[in-house]
């Protein structure tokens, strides 16, 4: 989705009363243009909204998450339901 259409999701559920919007992203991570990309629609999110943020990108490094809360996300999950097996 494109930045203006992750800002108008997330006014969409702030106005239909929904506490926390996330970005959620499917594969292991974000390369680093997307991270950026995601970043900036957190950014914007932040400034036009008030609601909580939360993001679930895959395996992310230190500087990412550090920069994730930075500008306001406040939760993160990661999705891992494999076998021990796998």
């Amino acid at each position: 989705m494109s930045e203006e259409e992750l800002l108008e999701a997330c006014k969409l559920n702030e106005r239909e009363g929904v506490d926390r919007f996330s970005i959620v992203t499917a594969g292991r991570n974000l390369s680093g243009e997307e991270f950026e990309k995601a970043l900036s629609a957190f950014m914007r999110m932040k400034k036009e909204c008030d609601i909580e943020l939360c993001a679930s990108m895959g395996f992310l490094n230190r500087e990412q998450f550090r920069r994730l809360k930075e500008i306001g996300v406040d939760r993160y999950h990661h999705n891992i339901e494999t076998p021990k097996r796998f």
